[in-house]
């Protein structure tokens, strides 16, 4: 697998990651380009749930805690702007944010933890390529040079303790984590390619860029596949390199193969 996927990335020079890896054996099958540091759209809300439910694993908030939400920070790719409440839970704001892609939700936790307390729970779990800079929509700051990166290395990292249930210390929390990966509602990447297949994917996509990674549920083995693309010429070509990859990647596995 590794070889066909490289064959295929060669063709886009040096602006495509991938990794994919079989969690039921610790078996890395594609490792390519893991540490090149990628401007992540909304990937980086991954350590924003980590950062909201170790707040509460630590006794500092609870999921029932409410947040109040004035107009003034509500943005217009949000769910929230229809709806008629002005205070959700911190469970609520977590559901939103990770199943809808909320806007609102998200830069309502990022306000609530701070970027400086999110970094540092990146720096104590060791990810190397992650910094959170920016909220959502704040092209004042990318003008400024500040902009949310990460690489396949730290996201598969990441993703893989969240799967091991090593992230947290309380089951119910890190089950609850694991079941917010898999509900994503938006997005068009690899989930999309895999449809008759359970699995958790993040999808983050803005302008010549597009990421996707998460955790793949097989009948009898489960893997981490991940693609970050980063200057396509469009949206277009970046699906296509998702689905050249995912070809590859199928054509490799099976639901009852690379059982150990």
């Amino acid at each position: 697998m590794q070889n066909e996927i490289v064959k295929i990335m060669k063709e886009y020079g040096d602006t495509v990651s991938v990794y994919a890896k079989n969690l039921s054996d610790n078996k890395v099958l594609v490792s390519h380009r893991c540490n090149k540091v990628f401007r992540s759209p909304t990937v980086m809300k991954i350590m924003v749930m980590v950062e909201a439910l170790k707040e509460v694993e630590e006794g500092h908030n609870t999921l029932d805690d409410r947040i109040e939400i004035k107009e003034t920070g509500i943005s217009y790719l949000s769910l929230i702007r229809d709806l008629s409440i002005s205070s959700y839970t911190l469970k609520d704001l977590i559901i939103l944010m990770m199943t809808a892609n909320d806007y609102t939700a998200i830069n309502t936790l990022l306000n609530l933890f701070g970027l400086e307390k999110i970094n540092n729970r990146i720096d104590k779990m060791g990810l190397l390529d992650t910094k959170v800079q920016r909220k959502m929509l704040d092209f004042y700051a990318i003008e400024k040079g500040k902009d949310n990166v990460t690489s396949i290395r730290d996201m598969s990292n990441i993703l893989e303790r969240i799967y091991n249930r090593s992230v947290f210390k309380y089951r119910e929390i890190s089950d609850f984590s694991v079941e917010m990966l898999k509900y994503q509602r938006v997005g068009r990447g690899v989930r999309n390619y895999i449809p008759e297949w359970e699995s958790t994917y993040r999808s983050g996509e803005v302008g010549d860029f597009y990421h996707d990674i998460g955790i793949v549920f097989l009948e009898n083995a489960h893997y981490i596949l991940g693609v970050f693309v980063d200057d396509a010429l469009d949206p277009l070509e970046a699906l296509e390199i998702i689905s050249r990859v995912k070809k590859a990647f199928l054509k490799n596995v099976s639901r009852k193969s690379d059982v150990s």
